[in-house]
């Protein structure tokens, strides 16, 4: 079969869940002796006009189209085109024309959009969209409110989501960092209504309206949608998407170059994050709970993971980092280096913040048989039994993290206790073949 695979970024550009997904997916299928190529953005730009460059590229032996987005300068255009690009429907129809596919699969959705599954949908191609993130009922992706908090996944509210897209213009930052605790946060609302008028609101309102309508019918335009995530398959199903073409098939692993954790002797525990250096991420959580925890003399933290594109941000985890020498910043990381990094920590925290959609670092922490801390959301909790084969904490408190942090320093024996209780994670092989399953029954 011929196979296109579209994803928002793709290696060696960026690393995270979604990347490293269509680059397995990519590769096993052309191991299979299926024909692949991959499309994808590498960088985004603004100007006053709207544009589009590519180049074809290889990598791994994949075939790339990578693009440069330019985006207009105009905020109510630029917003149209990060959802529903016209240039990226042209380029795509075109390519895919030549190409000839007999499946399209986007994973994700962020960045390419609405015009990339109009332009298959065009030739008459099947479309399957696996969907990682809350990119097609979020503009934010990851359905934090701007506050931080969870928002409601049963019920859609234009001006909800149009007052915390203005909450990231600049002129609102300074009322958060000033106003940020619960106890403060009627006062920063009011200060928030009077920063912008209830018409600039409404507009955005419409305009965030307008893009669910849009992406709800993209999705419903699909021939099939695969879930990873029980939980983002049941807001999606409360938001009315087609009950018929969902399905749900959870991660897999590869198995190749696997390294597994050795065996805690001697202090300090090696504790370890790899990922985006991002706030959802809760990186700084990690960092203030290991800088609070009152045992953890004999512990080590690294921190594994690309520059965030927030400036901001990693200026703060930096100046928190400086806080403790026993706190490194290793940077990004390369696919091929995941096993070893791996096979050299005791435990890896994943502190997010927000509704992870079953991050794959603890797929390959358990593949490893290394314990995982994670904050005690859906798709998390649903794989580490506390106590068990890792830990949970609750969501957003450091003190808790902390907490477990200095009980493993006390108690570095239950980290080994964790590890051999840790079963096998499904593998790439398993979840591969049900989705060349569905290739097969949408290309006929």
């Amino acid at each position: 079969m011929k196979i296109v695979i579209s994803v928002h970024h793709f290696p060696p550009d960026r690393i995270g869940g979604a990347e490293l997904r269509a680059f397995d997916m990519a590769m096993w299928l052309m191991q299979m002796g299926h024909e692949v190529r991959v499309v994808t953005v590498r960088n985004l730009e603004k100007d006053e006009q709207s544009g589009i460059r590519w180049s074809d590229e290889e990598y791994q032996g994949i075939p790339v189209r990578r693009l440069t987005l330019v985006l207009p300068s105009n905020d109510k255009l630029r917003f149209v085109s990060l959802y529903d690009n016209p240039l990226i429907e042209e380029n795509l129809r075109k390519y895919l024309e030549a190409f000839q596919p007999d499946v399209f699969h986007m994973v994700s959705g962020y960045l390419l959009g609405a015009g990339a599954v109009r332009a298959a949908k065009s030739l008459g191609i099947p479309v399957t969209i696996t969907l990682t993130d809350f990119w097609f009922i979020c503009p934010r992706i990851n359905m934090l409110k701007s506050d931080g908090s969870i928002s409601n996944k049963d019920e859609f509210n234009p001006e909800t989501c149009a007052r915390c897209l203005l909450a990231e213009k600049r002129r609102f930052q300074l009322v958060y960092s000033l106003f940020s605790s619960p106890g403060v946060s009627e006062l920063r609302q009011w200060i928030e209504h009077r920063l912008v008028s209830q018409k600039v609101v409404d507009d955005l309102a419409e305009q965030v309206e307008q893009r669910y309508i849009t992406l709800m019918g993209v999705l419903d335009s699909a021939d099939s949608l695969i879930f990873p995530s029980r939980y983002l398959l049941s807001v999606c199903k409360t938001r009315g998407v087609t009950p018929e073409k969902m399905v749900y098939i959870p991660h897999g692993i590869h198995t190749i170059g696997e390294v597994q954790r050795a065996s805690l002797t001697q202090p300090p525990i090696r504790v370890g994050y790899l990922g985006q250096v991002e706030h959802h991420k809760g990186v700084h959580l990690l960092i203030e709970a290991f800088l609070k925890a009152a045992s953890a003399q004999d512990m080590r933290l690294s921190l594994f993971g690309s520059s965030s594109s927030n400036q901001d941000y990693q200026h703060k985890i930096e100046l928190l980092a400086r806080q403790d020498d026993r706190i490194e910043l290793r940077g990004g990381y390369s696919i091929s280096e995941i096993p070893e990094i791996l096979s050299k920590l005791d435990v890896v925290v994943i502190p997010s913040l927000w509704n992870e959609i079953g991050p794959l670092v603890m797929f390959e922490a358990l593949r490893s048989k290394v314990p995982v801390i994670a904050s005690n959301i859906p798709n998390m909790s649903y794989e580490i039994q506390d106590g068990i084969n890792g830990l949970l904490f609750e969501v957003g408190n450091e003190d808790a993290l902390a907490d477990i942090l200095s009980m493993l320093a006390q108690h570095p024996e239950k980290l080994d206790g964790m590890s051999r209780n840790i079963q096998p994670v499904r593998t790439l092989e398993q979840e591969m073949e049900e989705i060349q399953q569905i290739y097969r029954q949408k290309a006929g």
